[in-house]
């Protein structure tokens, strides 16, 4: 009646308690395909009245947050989270993929949370890392969801932290055929 568009989003931090307990949640590459089957559900179901779609929302805060505890933050629980944000990742692409074969018409996104920082001063080391948390907290996930990889900095990341991706070849061709068809954030 208002020509309002809608503008779904398949997962905003909603994982099925079951899926949580049994699998730990998004800790098992086997959510992958159970997100799929979801997905799928949705794009067939509202294939006639949904053209716009977001695969997660702010699929960045697993790794945002963990930071925010920094004191008591743990080597495994970045191994964790930028896991779980890997498996993330791959089920967008497959989702964007599959979203595009069910209907060509379908715009499907990724959804940024834009928490900003600043540095403190203008001392080259609070500026750099100051970049590093830009990096980190909002291009990583951006720059994998829109240009289909993994960015440079990637490395210096998962080396500074420790982190070992289950990451096959496999994932590299996905993420590589999956990039969204619009980026969007929240602004914080």
């Amino acid at each position: 009646k208002y020509n309002i568009e809608p503008l779904v989003t398949i997962w905003h931090f909603d994982t099925p308690l079951y899926l949580e307990e049994k699998y730990d949640g998004w800790n098992e590459r086997i959510v992958i395909k159970m997100f799929l089957r979801f997905a799928e559900t949705c794009f067939r179901e509202y294939k006639y009245l949904v053209k716009y779609w977001i695969t997660f929302n702010e699929i960045n805060n697993t790794i945002q947050f963990i930071n925010r505890g920094k004191d008591k933050v743990m080597k495994e629980d970045y191994q964790e989270a930028f896991q779980t944000v890997h498996y993330q990742l791959v089920a967008s692409a497959m989702a964007v993929k599959l979203g595009h074969e069910i209907n060509p018409e379908n715009m499907i996104g990724c959804m940024i949370c834009g928490s900003t920082n600043y540095p403190a001063t203008p001392d080259p080391k609070d500026i750099l890392y100051n970049r590093h948390q830009w990096e980190k907290n909002l291009w990583y996930c951006g720059d994998v969801h829109c240009i289909g990889k993994y960015p440079s900095f990637a490395e210096r990341i998962w080396h500074e932290l420790d982190v070992h991706l289950d990451f096959t070849e496999e994932d590299k061709e996905i993420l590589l055929q999956g990039t969204v068809d619009m980026f969007t954030f929240s602004y914080y």
